[in-house]
Protein backbone atom coordinates (compact mmCIF):
# COMPACT_ATOMS: atom_id res chain seq x y z
CA UNK A 1 0.00 0.00 0.00
CA UNK A 2 1.48 3.59 -0.70
CA UNK A 3 1.67 6.47 1.66
CA UNK A 4 0.12 9.58 0.49
CA UNK A 5 3.72 11.08 -0.42
CA UNK A 6 4.55 8.15 -2.69
CA UNK A 7 1.84 8.45 -4.41
CA UNK A 8 2.13 12.08 -5.27
CA UNK A 9 5.81 11.05 -6.28
CA UNK A 10 3.79 8.33 -8.95
CA UNK A 11 1.73 11.07 -10.02
CA UNK A 12 4.36 13.79 -10.29
CA UNK A 13 6.34 11.40 -11.71
CA UNK A 14 4.30 10.06 -14.50
CA UNK A 15 3.12 13.91 -15.38
CA UNK A 16 7.02 15.10 -15.91
CA UNK A 17 7.37 11.51 -18.26
CA UNK A 18 4.43 12.43 -20.48
CA UNK A 19 5.98 16.02 -21.10
CA UNK A 20 9.07 14.33 -22.23
CA UNK A 21 11.17 11.40 -22.60
CA UNK A 22 13.67 11.33 -19.28
CA UNK A 23 16.31 8.87 -18.07
CA UNK A 24 16.39 7.48 -14.61
CA UNK A 25 18.72 9.77 -13.26
CA UNK A 26 16.97 13.06 -14.27
CA UNK A 27 13.91 11.81 -13.22
CA UNK A 28 15.42 10.66 -9.94
CA UNK A 29 17.17 14.75 -9.93
CA UNK A 30 13.39 16.14 -10.71
CA UNK A 31 12.29 14.47 -7.75
CA UNK A 32 14.54 15.15 -5.29
CA UNK A 33 14.19 18.38 -6.19
CA UNK A 34 10.99 18.68 -5.64
CA UNK A 35 11.76 17.80 -2.18
CA UNK A 36 10.74 13.93 -2.54
CA UNK A 37 13.11 11.93 0.11
CA UNK A 38 15.39 9.10 -0.67
CA UNK A 39 13.73 6.18 -0.42
CA UNK A 40 10.44 7.33 -1.83
CA UNK A 41 12.03 8.56 -4.81
CA UNK A 42 13.67 4.80 -4.85
CA UNK A 43 10.12 3.11 -4.68
CA UNK A 44 8.63 4.94 -6.93
CA UNK A 45 11.35 4.56 -9.70
CA UNK A 46 11.57 1.10 -9.38
CA UNK A 47 8.10 0.93 -9.63
CA UNK A 48 8.13 2.59 -12.54
CA UNK A 49 10.84 0.22 -14.43
CA UNK A 50 8.89 -2.85 -13.43
CA UNK A 51 5.65 -1.67 -14.84
CA UNK A 52 7.71 -0.58 -18.10
CA UNK A 53 7.25 3.72 -17.65
CA UNK A 54 11.05 4.12 -17.13
CA UNK A 55 13.72 2.70 -19.53
CA UNK A 56 16.13 4.10 -19.93
CA UNK A 57 17.60 1.65 -22.50
CA UNK A 58 14.18 3.02 -24.89
CA UNK A 59 15.06 6.73 -23.64
CA UNK A 60 18.64 6.46 -24.73
CA UNK A 61 17.21 5.34 -28.40
CA UNK A 62 14.96 8.12 -28.42
CA UNK A 63 17.42 10.53 -27.85
CA UNK A 64 19.66 9.10 -30.44
CA UNK A 65 17.10 8.61 -33.13
CA UNK A 66 15.52 12.00 -32.68
CA UNK A 67 19.48 13.30 -32.76
CA UNK A 68 19.82 11.52 -35.78
CA UNK A 69 16.97 12.54 -37.62
CA UNK A 70 17.88 16.48 -37.13
CA UNK A 71 21.29 16.13 -38.14
CA UNK A 72 20.13 14.54 -41.43
CA UNK A 73 17.95 17.19 -41.79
Amino acid sequence: MMNEQEKQALVTSLRLLTATPKSRKMLEKKLAEKGYAAEVIEKTLGSLETQGLLNDRAFAQTLFHSLMGRRLS
